[in-house]
């Protein structure tokens, strides 16, 4: 009887052990994926900012285009 309950006692703290060590590993992932979740929407935010920019550029690179046709046009017209 002694060693049956010695052997569950000792199943028992088996099972304890392996469980702490599952929560440790569980929290371990749930904190990186917090860090994981917060490096993802920074680098949401960059991208848009980004593609913000990449929007100011193009539209001043289509007026800087528009104005060298008009000036383009202009000249010729002086000339004719």
């Amino acid at each position: 009887m002694f060693l049956l309950l010695a052997a569950l006692q000792a199943k028992l703290n088996e099972e304890k052990s392996a469980r702490q060590k599952a929560d440790l590993q569980s929290q371990e992932k749930e904190r990186q994926m917090s860090m994981l979740s917060v490096d993802y929407r920074q680098i949401q935010q960059r991208l848009q900012k980004l593609e913000g920019e990449h929007r100011q550029e193009n539209e001043k690179v289509w007026a800087f285009y528009i104005l060298a046709v008009h000036c383009y046009f202009d000249m010729w017209t002086l000339l004719m």
